[in-house]
């Protein structure tokens, strides 16, 4: 019996509170708490501190509402997309490309997401007499005491996520599907409220992964991933993730699928002779660790200038936190719209500290050079980190050896193993499809 662990929204108070507040409503028969966790987990660590950028929301979630793009016919495999990074998108195209299209019916917001223009938007008035029965709601439980001054921020937020509930039921209705696959319904709104539209209905729900889990021991964002799963199943790209949510999720609800967008590489790596690195920014909130980590690069690149060294920002940050730092000539930031799958085909190796790329670089049979320090996440030993330069610089040089390269790169293959999931003469979509056809029939036969 695996014990499982104490969640953050039981320790944290903002979250617990929160929780505590959005579980007692619910609108139309869907409960609020989980539509709602996402943004209070990132608001856990990332408010807006912004008044203008808040006032702009607050007018957004009063007077828009968004629009849907939708293919597809009545009573089919209902697929929700609704976010606007480009590799996330590609994996879910790549998760459904096996299905048989007259199969699929898919809510694709990817390139209205995308657009940044108000007029992109469905413009409403407000409805008075809904925001006042959520207005008095907030009030009976108080709950000022918990969001302080962004009080009114959540009420329309609330008050919009209402809309939403609205005007997906009736798409959910109209399709009538016979199972919904979110891209990520533990923190994309939309995704959360058509996967409880479908669980109130009683047909089957799914879950696509999208990252490799973080093995953290403080509190990240991300973490809403493991602690709001409402999806009946979860798809998972392998063993490594498996061990980790099984703590969290009933084992019955995990799903080895492997990951779309990857097949073997059995190729082996036999010299190190390196013209092209990257380095992969980590999230957001690590900006410290990647300043140390270019004040390295910066000094090494200077006495390795045949190697051009490329630098790929997390979507969400900025060359603002970093570009003082650097004065190397082979330094470069590349387009933040450059996939990962573009970099590391082009990598010789690359460098890192808290990302997932970690894992995709195994997929590429490539040397990879890992940041330690006091955040580092733990994803496996050390026999490939560095702490400063002279580490870095000893590593770099050790690899030029041949016996040294072997060995290091066994041991990336046997990770490989533990990452992804795959079988022999089935792509990861085929393996989707198979997985969610024999669960829906199940239903079905009942």
């Amino acid at each position: 019996m695996i014990k499982k662990p104490v969640l953050w929204n039981e320790k944290i108070p903002f979250i617990k509170e929160a929780k505590e507040f959005y579980s007692k409503i619910n609108y139309k028969g869907i409960n609020l708490w989980p539509i709602m966790a996402g943004e209070v987990y990132m608001f856990q660590s990332f408010p807006i501190k912004n008044k203008s950028e808040k006032f702009f929301f607050i007018l957004k979630f009063l007077f828009t509402i968004d629009k849907f793009n939708i293919h597809g016919r009545k009573g089919n495999i209902f697929v929700s997309y609704p976010d606007s990074r480009e590799d996330h998108h590609t994996l879910l195209i790549k998760s459904i490309e096996k299905f048989p299209k007259k199969e699929i019916t898919l809510l694709d917001n990817y390139n209205w997401k995308k657009n940044k223009s108000i007029f992109k938007y469905k413009f409403r008035f407000p409805n008075p007499i809904l925001l006042f029965k959520i207005w008095k709601k907030f009030k009976k439980e108080n709950i000022k005491k918990v969001f302080g001054k962004n009080y009114l921020y959540f009420l329309m937020r609330t008050y919009f996520r209402y809309k939403q509930i609205k005007i997906l039921e009736k798409i959910y209705n109209k399709f009538n599907p016979k199972a919904h696959i979110a891209f990520c319904s533990q923190a994309f709104a939309e995704d959360t409220i058509l996967t409880l539209l479908a669980k109130k209905n009683k047909k089957p729900t799914f879950t696509l992964e999208h990252g490799f889990i973080p093995n953290f021991s403080y509190f990240l964002p991300v973490s809403v991933i493991l602690e709001n799963m409402i999806s009946d199943f979860f798809l998972v790209w392998g063993k490594r993730n498996y061990d980790i949510e099984k703590k969290f999720i009933d084992q019955k609800k995990l799903l080895l699928a492997g990951n779309p967008k990857y097949i073997l590489n059995e190729k082996v790596l036999k010299k190190f002779n390196p013209k092209i690195a990257t380095f992969f920014f980590s999230v957001i909130g690590s900006e410290k660790s990647n300043i140390n980590i270019i004040k390295i690069l910066n000094n090494f690149s200077k006495k390795h200038p045949n190697i051009q060294f490329n630098m790929k920002l997390h979507p969400f940050d900025s060359i603002e936190n970093y570009k003082q730092y650097i004065n190397s000539k082979n330094i470069k930031f590349v387009d933040t719209g450059l996939s990962v799958k573009e970099l590391l085909e082009k990598s010789d190796f690359v460098i890192l500290h808290n990302t997932s790329v970690a894992q995709e670089t195994l997929l590429y049979n490539l040397p990879i050079f890992r940041f330690k320090d006091n955040f580092t996440q733990k994803i496996w030993g050390n026999f490939d980190t560095f702490k400063n330069e002279k580490e870095f610089e000893n590593l770099f040089n050790n690899l030029k050896d041949k016996k040294f390269l072997l060995k290091h790169m066994r041991k990336y293959k046997m990770l490989l193993r533990n990452n992804f999931h795959f079988e022999k003469n089935k792509s990861p979509s085929q393996i989707y499809y198979e997985k969610i056809s024999k669960i829906i029939k199940r239903g079905e036969n009942k």
